[in-house]
């Protein structure tokens, strides 16, 4: 990550939970890249049993020469 993205950042702006699930917003920041994303968390019995990210996939691969803009 910090290869491909230089002075990578990851800030967390929200965290909320909703039963088991636990939602975290973030914003990825970095020299070609300033994104938000989602990540959520399934616990159970005090384990994280799931794990899924939600993010802006088309602006990620932008930034990594994928996609031109």
């Amino acid at each position: 990550m910090l290869v491909r993205f230089p002075n990578f950042d990851l800030e967390i702006l929200n965290v909320s939970s909703d039963g088991d699930h636990v939602y975290v917003h973030v914003r990825y920041t970095a020299e070609n890249l300033d994104s938000e994303s989602i990540h959520m968390f399934v616990v159970e019995d005090e384990l994280e049993t799931e794990f899924h990210i939600f993010d802006d996939s088309q602006k990620i691969a932008a930034a990594l020469g994928g996609l031109q803009n």
